[in-house]
């Protein structure tokens, strides 16, 4: 037996997605990871066109994109600049959130290839194992054509009226429009339709700038000295360099893991919001906030809350905040998101993360009054900064001018010289003084920029290491370069090529000097070299069938297995119609106090509250999801339950099956339950788990 998967599924995913944005934002995703240099989308009334000049694709990355779930795309890897994050497999399945018809042209390597899906005649499918796509292949008449061209037709009219709204709306159009984060790659958004509306697609907030009362800096790769990250603070042309709680050190030290920001903070008068670039308001245009990235990809503009203060005195809120927060992903599992990619998963590091974004919010509107305070108090100005030995006074916008004394280290010097580590003290003719903390020069840094390596695919040295110098920048000389084991490599040291001829561990040991300290440094890691495989799960047919591979075996009541089995054969001979529908409320029945007995769990006279019980979510997690040891399984079981949470845990699932019974000839056909299979499966599953080996 096979494991059969319905064109529902397909639909289902795609219509699950919440919004028209998110939808859209994963087609541009996929079109900047491609390596385009533009995309342009073009939405009429009758049809959308979305046109990429990315790398194209050729038979093999076409039928990658065929296969629900699949990704050839390795998370966290960079790419001619660009950090790879697509990896569940879902994002070209967007286009069906618009409509039904997809037509794909692409061209790559001097080839053309078309093809084309309707979702109208998949959804109809028992069974898309052996569907086929007619795929069109030509020689392409300009060799230098690469890139693709997506046309979506017969538009969902709901879709496209709410997509209409969203375009229409200002905010919405000009996050969608620069939803990448990157001088190199252009997104062309057309409002076609009738009644579009134009919009100012200007984001700078230039005549803004006398409003500005201060701007935070950070980056996780620059700010750190002494075992503390710090943020910066301007405020009129002066430097504030301000300590990051060590506890946020967990995840910022994380390699990893990154962050940048740049806030500016204004002080509005009334009604000065609407001055403000509509990009950074909320969908009612009336309150601003910095915007939360993922490597250069938009995801929200609420993690970051500029109400965090709203309980202290107004001397401590600063509430008109813009910006941009990006952070950077270079794993998964560091933060992860549900199947759509539209919500953070609950974990430590997540609560960690939001925490920390809590914290910036709070920590700098305090320190930005304090500093204002602190300005008209004092006089003169007395100012704190960190250097790096061999910076000099200008690089940190320190004023080298109308100096009256230098001190180092309490002892007066003629000039001031950066490439003498330690505490020095400049005092100005007005009386200002600048303390200044040298620092030595950070460890140059290497890592691997790629989860694994492939048997048979050559590599340059560049594209699986990036190394970084104590600056931040690529001033690094290898020394030696040493790859193990040898007798499963074949590397070129002359050019740098390196392919892996077996699975296998392989161990880098290389040294490498840092050119700005002229430091020598070893690198001594290994990576993973695997052979690229496919899975292919094999199952039982019929209505009900499990999601996942069971270890041992699962003991069920024997009415409770015939029943099961002499519905799926029904089922499968298409016999019985209506004795199906009129059963199928017992089968829920029948299911849950099954798995309940199973668990342990006390059972309700009432359908509904056993449901709500056995999908309540830390219970799921806890009893099967946190269980299922098999990767592609638990995410199989997760994303139908995230798709359909909210009526799993409020019960509301079962609402319609007890209402069937009371009016079953008059409003119920098999069509009633055929579309809720997922959410049957996702039930049988549970049972089939939690009762294995139950004596």
């Amino acid at each position: 037996m096979r494991l059969s998967v319905s064109g529902k599924i397909i639909k289902e995913i795609s219509e699950k997605i919440p919004s028209t944005t998110y939808s859209m934002v994963e087609l541009i995703k996929n079109a900047y990871e491609a390596m385009a240099s533009y995309i342009e989308i073009n939405i009429y009334d009758e049809m959308i066109e979305i046109i990429d000049d990315g790398e194209g694709m050729d038979l093999s990355d076409i039928r990658d994109l065929l296969i629900v779930s699949h990704s050839n795309k390795e998370y966290g890897v960079i790419k001619n600049g660009r950090i790879i994050s697509g990896e569940k497999g879902l994002g070209f399945f967007s286009v069906f959130k618009f409509g039904s018809k997809v037509t794909v042209h692409t061209s790559k390597q001097e080839l053309d290839y078309s093809f084309s899906i309707d979702m109208n005649e998949i959804e109809n499918l028992k069974d898309i194992y052996d569907s086929n796509v007619d795929i069109s292949k030509s020689a392409s008449v300009d060799v230098k054509k690469h890139g693709t061209k997506i046309v979506i037709e017969n538009l969902n009219s709901e879709t496209m009226e709410i997509f209409c709204k969203v375009l229409n709306n200002p905010s919405n159009f000009l996050k969608l429009q620069n939803s990448i984060i990157d001088d190199s790659f252009e997104i062309k958004l057309n409002n076609l339709m009738k009644n579009s509306k134009n919009i100012n697609s200007d984001i700078s907030n230039l005549s803004l700038k006398n409003k500005i009362i201060a701007e935070a800096f950070f980056d996780s790769d620059k700010n750190y000295a002494n075992d503390c990250f710090y943020y910066r603070i301007c405020i009129n042309n002066s430097w504030y360099d301000i300590d990051i709680d060590k506890k946020y050190n967990r995840i910022l030290k994380n390699n990893k893991f990154g962050i940048k920001f740049q806030i500016t903070y204004f002080k509005l008068s009334k009604g000065g919001v609407k001055n403000v670039s509509d990009y950074y308001k909320d969908q009612n245009l009336k309150k601003i906030s910095p915007l939360v990235y993922f490597n250069n990809v938009y995801f929200s503009n609420e993690l970051y809350n500029v109400e965090v203060n709203a309980s202290m005195k107004s001397s401590k809120v600063i509430r008109q905040q813009v910006g941009i927060i990006n952070a950077f992903l270079m794993e998964k599992g560091i933060l992860d998101f549900n199947s759509d990619r539209t919500m953070l998963i609950e974990s430590k590091n997540q609560l960690l993360f939001q925490d920390f974004l809590n914290y910036i919010s709070s920590d700098s509107q305090v320190r930005i009054k304090e500093i204002e305070e602190l300005e008209i108090q004092q006089k003169p100005k007395n100012r704190n900064i960190k250097m790096l030995k061999g910076e000099s006074l200008k690089d940190n916008e320190i004023d080298d001018t109308n100096i009256r004394t230098i001190y180092y280290q309490n002892n007066v010097e003629k000039i001031f010289n950066s490439m003498k580590i330690g505490d020095w003290k400049i005092e100005y003719n007005n009386g200002d003084t600048t303390n200044i903390s040298v620092l030595d020069y950070p460890d140059a840094k290497m890592r691997f920029i790629l989860n694994e390596l492939e048997v048979a695919k050559e590599y340059r040295l560049d594209d699986i290491l990036e190394a970084t110098d104590c600056k931040g920048t690529k001033q690094i000389i290898p020394q030696h370069i040493d790859i193990q084991p040898a007798k499963n490599i074949s590397f070129d040291s002359k050019n740098e090529k390196l392919i892996v001829m077996s699975p296998s561990d392989i161990v880098f040991n290389i040294k490498f000097i840092d050119k700005i300290s002229s430091k020598e440094f070893d690198f001594n890691q290994s990576i993973p070299c695997v052979k690229k495989t496919v899975d292919i799960k094999v199952n039982k047919t019929g209505f009900l069938h499990p999601f996942i591979k069971l270890n041992k075996t699962s003991v069920l009541d024997r009415d409770l297995v015939n029943f099961i089995n002499e519905f799926n054969q029904v089922y499968d001979n298409d016999s019985c119609k209506m004795l199906r529908v009129a059963s199928i409320r017992t089968l829920i029945e029948v299911i849950c106090c099954e798995i309940l007995d199973s668990l342990n769990e006390d059972k309700s006279e009432y359908l509904k509250e056993n449901f709500k019980k056995i999908f309540f979510e830390n219970g799921i997690k806890n009893n099967l999801f946190s269980k299922v040891t098999d990767d592609r399984d638990r995410r199989a079981l997760t994303s139908i339950y995230e798709a359909n949470k909210h009526s799993l845990i409020t019960g509301t699932f079962v609402d319609k099956y007890n209402y069937s019974t009371h009016g079953l000839t008059r409003i119920v056909n098999e069509e009633f339950y055929k579309g809720d299979q997922p959410i049957f499966n996702l039930l049988y599953s549970y049972l089939l788990f939690v009762s294995q080996d139950k004596m």
